[in-house]
């Protein structure tokens, strides 16, 4: 399983952050697809956790473009757990300050409350990426 980011623009506040892991190698392993757990942005100003499996083929010159974290291997019934959390963890769409970075860290937090990720794990992620606390709504 892999934390992943994409840079859209300089500002960091504008990064899209999401879950996946890979359910298939294709054209003899120069192509991944992969399950991808996401927030989406249904407009400029407003997102949606997708209850859907999303699977999206990705290339190697999209995992090259874009910061990959490594959370680790996961067996089939923590990777059903991750989407079982995913689906709990509160999200406002139409908020200003908790966006999917806020909303990943959660997830990540109850990842690691059912010790499905480590606490350096959280710590490097959060960290490094970064992914922000959630704050009170204004």
């Amino acid at each position: 399983m892999f934390a992943s980011l994409l840079q859209t623009n300089w500002n960091p506040h504008s990064r899209h952050t999401f879950l996946y892991w890979v359910n298939a190698m294709t054209d003899s392993g120069r192509t991944t697809v992969h399950q991808i757990i996401q927030l989406e942005q249904l407009t400029t100003r407003e997102y949606v956790y997708n209850p859907n499996l999303v699977i999206k083929r990705q290339s190697t010159e999209s995992r090259m473009n874009n910061e990959q974290y490594y959370l680790g291997d996961l067996t089939h019934e923590q990777r059903q757990r991750v989407l079982y959390l995913a689906q709990r963890i509160p999200f406002n769409p139409w908020s200003q300050v908790n966006g999917c970075q806020v909303w990943l860290r959660d997830l990540l937090q109850c990842m690691l409350n059912e010790h499905i990720i480590t606490q350096a794990v959280f710590n490097w992620v959060c960290q490094d990426i970064p992914l922000y606390e959630r704050q009170p709504e204004h």
